[in-house]
């Protein structure tokens, strides 16, 4: 069985020098736009060093390409 890569959010705008609130607001757009694309897209929180959370995507192979 292949497993299928997963990627978070933060690591994404971490790993591309942008700010995590402005890749959360370009997920929210692209599932606003198209409905199927939830699928791709899973809604989820971490904690930063000080225990506030924070929202935070996880998002399949085809949802990181968009």
């Amino acid at each position: 069985m292949i497993k299928e890569d997963i990627f978070s959010s933060q690591k994404i705008a971490t790993a591309f020098g942008k700010r995590h609130d402005h890749i959360l607001r370009d997920i929210r757009k692209l599932q606003d736009y198209d409905n199927a694309l939830k699928q791709l897209f899973t809604l989820t929180g971490y904690k930063d060093k000080h225990g506030r959370e924070y929202p935070m995507y996880y998002m399949t192979k085809e949802g990181f390409y968009f």
